[in-house]
């Protein structure tokens, strides 16, 4: 059906395979180009990035988003070392440092305290308290951080063309900026039919939720 240009069609059966349980990043990023070529520019993107939760560094995605960035001018939060950094970490490092930061505290206010014999160690005690403590509120900044900033499931893709954010949940309020297909805001809140989202320069507004979609999870559709 792609070969022939029947992209809806190819579509429709690249999202069967999805929902059938079977998840690729290649998969993902056909489907994501079939939604493209259809004209369905924000479904295709949300399907790009997709691919990309699943291989960040899959070239063929990569450089579609390249030209699509300069051709659709769509919004996007700016990468930087420290964000590529903080995602690059395993979650469960982390969480087993924040521990032995907790353990090592506990050990040196034990010594301190509680073990006279120690007195001559006090100061490296000390030292070991302050050094632990130190590191588990980096290990703890990380952490939030990433829970708040980072995290996939807070992101969402722009899907409906002539979007706007505005400065309230009512549709007569004052708009904040355009929203070109396939940008990408954070989720910051939701009711009913609408989006509380950061966007991409600063900024926050409410979005239709009709309009939008989060990256991740997929929601599996069950035939």
């Amino acid at each position: 059906a792609f070969n022939d240009g029947e992209f809806a069609e190819a579509a429709q059966k690249y999202e069967a395979i999805v929902n059938a349980g079977t998840i690729s990043p290649e998969l993902l990023f056909n489907l994501g180009t079939a939604h493209y070529r259809e004209g369905a520019v924000g479904e295709g993107m949300l399907w790009f990035r997709r691919a990309l939760v699943l291989s960040p560094d899959l070239a063929e995605v990569n450089q579609n988003l390249e030209f699509l960035r300069s051709k659709l001018g769509y919004l996007e939060f700016p990468a930087n070392k420290m964000e590529s950094f903080l995602r690059g970490i395993p979650a469960p490092l982390l969480r087993w440092t924040f521990a032995l930061c907790l353990w090592a505290i506990g050990f040196a206010l034990l010594g301190i305290f509680l073990f006279p014999r120690w007195k001559k160690n006090r100061g490296g005690l000390i030292t070991l308290s302050v050094f632990a403590l130190l590191i588990g509120g980096l290990v703890y900044y990380a952490s939030d951080y990433r829970k708040k900033k980072l995290a996939i499931d807070n992101f969402a893709t722009i899907l409906a063309a002539n979007t706007s954010a505005l400065t309230a949940p009512t549709p007569d309020s004052s708009k904040v900026i355009e929203l070109p297909q396939g940008s990408e805001v954070r989720i910051l809140q939701t009711t009913d039919h609408w989006t509380y989202a950061e966007i991409p320069g600063d900024l926050r507004g409410w979005v239709r939720s009709e309009n939008l979609e989060a990256v991740w999870p997929i929601e599996i559709q069950q035939q």
